[in-house]
């Protein structure tokens, strides 16, 4: 069984506008950064339990896991 790899990275500054009443937030999350392929399982059923043929056999699966590479990037600001 493939070991399934992901590492997730979050950065966040905080920023004091206007003294204390207004702050800002500056966030960069970052999903998958290492880009790592997570493939899935192939597994194939051909007949259920009865013996009855599995209309869904053969149909194609996604071929990863996950996701690939995602960065966001985002401002929030607390009063």
């Amino acid at each position: 069984m493939p070991v399934f790899r992901d590492l997730d990275f979050s950065v966040f500054k905080n920023q004091n506008l206007w003294g204390e009443k207004i702050k800002a937030q500056f966030r960069v999350e970052m999903f998958n950064i290492l880009n790592n392929t997570n493939l899935t399982a192939n597994v194939q059923t051909l007949f259920d339990g009865t013996g009855a043929l599995v209309t869904a056999a053969g149909t194609p699966v996604a071929p990863t896991a996950n996701t690939s590479r995602q960065i966001q990037i985002g401002l929030r600001l607390l009063f």
